[in-house]
């Protein structure tokens, strides 16, 4: 019995360090809008700062095309407004927006946005 109990408590822990790790690469940082685009497979920001070579910020319409309607309207009412945007997402992740547009090399997916 104590071996299952130390089994299941060692289980948790590795997950939630997993869990906490993961978190913390993803970064807010704050994006003067140049544009707004809208395509079959995604929609994304150009900002006019760089991040570290990074000017994009995408979201993949295949993924929820709800959400990424949702993302859209606060894309589009900070272009419109002029307002700075607070964009959420992982400077490391340079790989998983490529199936849907994103490029390796200068976009990123995001994951929250705040206008």
């Amino acid at each position: 019995m104590k071996k299952i109990s130390i089994l299941f408590t060692t289980a948790v822990m590795t997950v939630l360090v997993m869990t906490n790790l993961s978190q913390a690469a993803q970064t807010w940082e704050t994006c003067t809008i140049s544009s707004v685009a809208a395509f079959t497979d995604r929609i994304h920001v150009r900002c006019v700062e760089s991040y570290s070579g990074v000017y994009y910020f995408a979201y993949p319409v295949s993924k929820d095309a709800a959400g990424a309607a949702r993302f859209l309207s606060i894309l589009t009412a900070a272009r419109i407004s002029g307002n700075q945007l607070s964009i959420l997402y992982d400077p490391a992740d340079d790989t998983s927006g490529v199936s849907y547009g994103c490029q390796a090399a200068d976009c990123r997916p995001f994951y929250s946005l705040i206008f």
